[in-house]
Parts: C-alpha cells; sequence; structure tokens
C-alpha cells in the first residue's frame, strides 16, 4: 500500500505541538481520531500498542524519520499521519540524529503482510533525501500531498 493512499489532508499535522517521542505518537494518534480515521473506542488499545512496539525497539529509523507503527484489533482498515516537527525529536535513532518527520501507521491485526509491505514501502520513500527536504519546506497540507504523490510516481533512486 502506498503511503498517499494512506496520509489524507487531515491527517497531516503540521507544525507538530510534541516535543517528546511519546507526546507525538499521542498526538499524531489524536488527529487521527478527531478526524474520524481511528473509532474513539480504540484510542486506549491503539496506544498501548504503539508504546509497546516503542518499548520494544525504536522505530526511529534514521535520517530524521521515524514511523512509530502497530497492529490494532477492531480497526477497519490501514490508517497513517505525518506529523512534522522543524526542530526535531529524539526518537533513539542509530544515526542519532531527531526525528523532525514522524508517520504514525495504524494496521489491523488481520492484515500482517500489507503492514509489513506498507512499511518497508514508507522506509525506501523516506531513503530519498530530496522527498525528505521537500516535506519540511511544505507549507500547505495539500503541498505535503503533492510531494509524496510525485516521490512516489518516480521510479526509485
Amino acid at each position: 500500500m502506498r503511503l498517499s493512499e494512506l496520509i489524507q489532508r487531515d491527517t497531516i499535522i503540521s507544525p507538530l505541538s510534541a516535543t517528546r517521542r511519546y507526546d507525538a505518537i499521542a498526538e499524531a494518534l489524536e488527529c487521527l481520531i478527531a478526524h474520524g480515521h481511528v473509532p474513539e473506542g480504540l484510542r486506549d488499545p491503539a496506544l498501548a500498542a504503539l508504546h509497546h512496539r516503542e518499548r520494544q525497539l525504536s522505530t526511529g529509523i534514521g535520517h530524521g524519520v521515524a514511523v512509530p507503527h502497530a497492529q490494532v484489533e477492531g480497526l477497519p482498515a490501514p490508517v497513517a499521519a505525518l506529523a512534522i516537527s522543524r526542530d526535531g525529536i529524539e526518537f533513539e535513532t542509530a544515526d542519532g540524529k531527531p526525528a523532525q518527520l514522524i508517520i504514525l501507521v495504524l494496521t489491523p491485526v488481520s492484515r500482517p503482510a500489507r503492514r509489513i509491505a506498507t512499511l518497508a514501502a514508507i522506509a525506501r520513500l523516506f531513503k530519498r533525501a530530496d522527498l525528505r527536504d521537500a516535506l519540511l519546506t511544505a507549507e500547505k497540507a495539500a503541498d505535503v500531498i503533492d510531494v509524496i504523490e510525485r516521490a512516489e510516481a518516480e521510479p526509485d533512486r
């Protein structure tokens, strides 16, 4: 599944208010709930699953990117939020750089193969410095969507 299929204009948070990792995860989840992409009744299980995953191993993948993710029982479909923190948030990445681009991904428990493919596609996409730079300078949610769609349309670099 492509990121452009998961990210909606109302699931883009720019700028992110949070300054700490778990607060950033909670803020992105609250955005998904507030806009009806995650049922309110799944708040606690989703947050617990995200925290559990983050405690196992940081989801900071480096180059200023973190991809907190979890499987949630009862979630009807995969969803994602993209949060942009120009100052960055400590995510214990291998390269030690704070995360400026945080892509929160929630998937139904019933679709593990799709989750893995989605996370792999996001990791490949965010390896691109031009994409990361363009997202950090995007002015509006529509610009963010355009940047992602253009990057996905180009062959892997």
